[in-house]
């Protein structure tokens, strides 16, 4: 069994303050600029998640079975940026009046990539699974432009445009509900000239955990 990207699509508890103050001000998905509160909350959302696959699956496998994972993940103190510039764009919107500040500041996208030890804590912890193996690679977003043939060459903002189309087919439906479909054109054009810049800078990493497990 393959599982790729996020288990569930959940929006964490916690984000908001006793007194209603969202937490994560300025930002859909965890941040350099989000308070450890906003980390713990998606972290504890994903440990629920993550224990009922795990606990879901076990009942439908024989002991000795194998299962393989593919997860969207992360590094100690690297969180997938790409998100992040999402975030931004929308930031500018909110400066030149076209998006509600507060519209942002309530907008959270129901994604956690846990690092590999939070990944073998889980599965530790729920105990239906032995860990037989755990993998880290690290990506470009743009990892398979290529489609295989070497010899291509892409500019960045080629190289953009491909991170962008697939990034827009994922985010745009989840952000529709929430902002509507009047700046969608304008956010991912925005977006677009910030993946670029990245591109160029080197900074278009995305990780990946690969997961080997056999059932207890």
């Amino acid at each position: 069994m393959v599982c790729i990207g996020s288990l569930r699509l959940v929006v964490p508890e916690g984000l908001v303050s006793e007194s209603g103050t969202p937490l994560n001000k300025g930002n859909i998905h965890i941040a350099e600029t989000s308070p450890p509160g906003v980390h713990r909350a998606y972290l504890n959302q994903f440990e629920r998640d993550f224990t009922a696959f795990l606990k879901l699956r076990s009942q439908e496998i024989i002991p000795g079975g194998r299962m393989l994972l593919t997860l969207l993940g992360s590094e100690p103190k690297h969180f997938c940026k790409i998100w992040e510039l999402i975030s931004i764009s929308l930031n500018d919107l909110v400066i030149e009046g076209f998006v509600q500040e507060s519209k942002l500041d309530r907008c959270n996208i129901p994604l956690y990539m846990p690092t590999a030890e939070e990944v073998r804590d889980v599965v530790r912890r729920e105990g239906s699974f032995n860990l037989l193996r755990l993998e880290t690679f690290r990506l470009d977003w743009d990892a398979h432009i290529d489609d295989g043939n070497k010899d291509l060459v892409f500019d960045r903002f080629e190289r953009a445009k491909y991170v962008v189309m697939g990034m827009r087919a994922v985010a745009e439906p989840l952000r529709i509900s929430h902002f509507g479909d009047g700046i969608m054109d304008d956010l991912f054009h925005r977006f677009f000239m910030k993946v670029a810049d990245d591109i160029e800078a080197g900074k278009d990493i995305c990780i990946n955990h690969t997961v080997s497990l056999t059932k207890v």
